[in-house]
């Protein structure tokens, strides 16, 4: 049994699933925060002649959840941890 608690590169069931719960708290969060940001930007830029603002909201209106996907996935490695030979690798140059 407790060869389940290491499985890549000293990377625990726990290390796991602590990253793919960064992973979907982070892409609900956002997802909720574009949502918000997008509709309430969108409010202010409506009543504005300046168009910068309407272009803001454009470029989040076009942002997709994969994107949004993307960045948790980021977030997730970031709580993660890397292995001894990558570390070493990288500063082997």
């Amino acid at each position: 049994m407790k060869a389940l608690w290491h499985i890549v590169d000293n990377n625990n069931i726990g290390s796991f699933l602590l990253a793919i719960t960064v992973a979907v708290a982070g892409f609900l969060a956002l997802s909720l925060l574009h949502r918000v940001v997008r509709s309430r930007l969108g409010t202010l830029a409506a009543g504005t002649a300046v168009k910068w603002d309407d272009l803001v909201v454009d470029v989040l209106g076009s942002t997709r959840n994969w994107t949004l996907a993307g960045v948790s996935l980021l977030l997730a490695l970031s709580v993660s941890t890397c292995p001894r030979d990558s570390h070493a690798a990288r500063h082997r140059r």
